[in-house]
């Protein structure tokens, strides 16, 4: 196992993650182009692991509890480019935004029910995560997974990549950077009321 692995992990709980050769990986495509039972989430340019990198892992390594987080297998490196990634699980019902643009012309399609799973759901796996001390700061729709493309199947929280912990978000509340897609942030922050 390479050291990098050990580093990654020492500090956080670990549930049947491992270090993953990258040659046990066949027919590897994009996620677009492909239905297989895992994906590899590439950082660009990443070929040391950087903050970033240890963040989002540490952040699937606690959210795994519970069914709250996409699954995380372990991490693997790119033997050509050298760059690390995470070997995730591969959610066939896609992202919620995905599902709901296949399945009705318009929201109005969707039953009173129907959302109201799917927002109970949200509210469940939101209280998780923040009992865990944990501040999404990118939650939208192309981030929220579903299992199967069943209308009731479970839905999942991804992209963790701009999480923080609470008690590191206190550290930094002088912080004045805006984070997350444009479309989804709120117009007080934008307008810094």
């Amino acid at each position: 196992m390479p050291k990098v692995y050990q580093n990654v992990t020492k500090n956080v709980m670990i549930i049947g993650n491992e270090w993953i050769s990258y040659d046990r990986f066949q027919d590897i495509k994009q996620i677009a182009k492909g239905g297989y039972e895992v994906v590899l989430k590439k950082f660009n340019n990443i070929v040391d692991i950087n903050e970033e990198f240890l963040n989002e892992i540490a952040i699937l390594l606690r959210t795994n509890v519970g069914s709250i987080s996409i699954t995380l297998y372990g991490i693997t490196k790119d033997p050509e480019t050298h760059e690390y990634m995470m070997v995730l699980y591969y959610y066939k019902g896609r992202s919620l935004r995905n599902h709901l643009n296949n399945n009705f012309d318009n929201f109005d399609n969707i039953s009173w029910d129907d959302k109201s799973v799917y927002l109970n759901n949200l509210a469940i796996k939101f209280a998780k995560i923040h009992r865990l001390d944990i501040v999404h700061r990118d939650f939208h729709l192309r981030n929220i997974l579903k299992f199967s493309l069943q209308n009731n199947s479970s839905m999942y929280l991804s992209d963790f990549g701009l999480s923080e912990l609470i008690t590191e978000n206190i550290k930094n509340s002088q912080k004045s950077t805006i984070s997350g897609v444009l479309p989804y942030i709120v117009s007080e922050v934008l307008s810094e009321e």
